[in-house]
């Protein structure tokens, strides 16, 4: 496969990191290991964005400021169905807007995940 699957999504939400873990876990019904998700299709990291100023998240690319970010890559390339793979990573975005918590993907396919309606 050709297709750069990896995913870079901006969170800015108030949960601390294990209840954010615990959150992403039951979205995509994986297992957490120390800041890490995974199930069959992808790993999820969460890390705190050491560039996070609160002042600058709602400049028209202050997402890069938010709190958090998750970095998904497919446990395994060569056999991760495409489109499951980017369905789940856009469950994960409805799942987070739905919470209240403004996420934005960065990524090749970005265009092919769900938009946040204002």
């Amino acid at each position: 496969m050709d297709e750069d699957l990896y995913c870079k999504v901006y969170v800015d939400s108030s949960n601390e990191s294990s209840d954010f873990l615990a959150f992403i876990a039951k979205v995509v019904k994986g297992n957490i290991s120390l800041r890490t998700v995974e199930n069959d299709l992808l790993e999820i990291t969460v890390f705190k964005n050491e560039d996070y100023e609160k002042d600058k998240t709602t400049d028209v690319d202050g997402f890069v400021f938010f709190p958090y970010y998750l970095e998904i890559e497919p446990v395994d390339e060569s056999s991760v169905s495409s489109e499951e793979y980017k369905s789940l990573i856009g469950d994960l975005l409805e799942a987070l807007w739905d919470k209240g918590a403004d996420a934005v993907a960065a990524c090749d396919f970005e265009d092919k995940l769900p938009k946040k309606l204002a």
